[in-house]
């Protein structure tokens, strides 16, 4: 919703000014909001029809995430586990932070979780998180469907801000709306290697 700036310069100075600023974004928020109106349908193309399965096996598995990214993605790898192709995740933050956060996945799933670098090769059973903003998820779910390849949705609903993935639906990609461990049991079933 709002955001005080751990980077202006005023923050090792002023710590007044930090008060005086945040009290007035509590208060402002804490004024009661007017019902939001319903948001419209968008109207699919004729004769669409969504993917529900990639049509060959999977050998690249891509995760955007937004907000709530870096508090549900521990719970999500560690339900998908080792995939049989490499993993990128898109994280909505600042690039100065996706090393730390590549870390901390890392320790807290025990699985090879790195920062994409330019030139990575990319392995099997290795998750790269790299920096993504703005409305990169719906311009790659966008060029993904274009390609036949499957896009899986987070619910809105279950999301900390459903921004991103709504964007996507309200696009029309019209993605699989799934819940994130519905999402985990598609990839590992799409994922497996053939003859397993």
């Amino acid at each position: 919703m709002d955001f005080v700036s751990k980077f202006s310069p005023f923050v090792q100075l002023d710590i007044v000014q930090i008060e005086r600023e945040l009290r007035r974004k509590i208060l402002q928020w804490a004024e009661p909001r007017p019902a939001a109106a319903a948001r419209p349908q968008v109207a699919l193309p004729a004769g669409y029809r969504p993917i529900v399965a990639p049509a060959a096996r999977v050998d690249l598995v891509a995760v955007g995430v937004s907000t709530g990214g870096p508090k549900i993605m521990p719970e999500f790898l560690r339900a998908t586990g080792r995939l049989d192709c490499p993993m990128v995740i898109a994280q909505h933050m600042p690039a100065l932070f996706t090393a730390s956060l590549a870390r901390h996945l890392a320790f807290d799933t025990g699985l090879d979780v790195m920062e994409g670098e330019d030139g990575l090769e990319l392995r099997p059973r290795q998750v790269v998180v790299m920096t993504g903003m703005g409305c990169d998820g719906t311009i790659g779910a966008r060029a993904f469907t274009a390609r036949g390849f499957p896009v899986l949705v987070q619910s809105p609903e279950s999301c900390v801000v459903g921004g991103m993935p709504g964007a996507v639906i309200e696009a029309g990609v019209s993605p699989l709306v799934l819940s994130l461990p519905e999402i985990s049991r598609r990839l590992i079933r799409w994922c497996v290697p053939p003859g397993a």
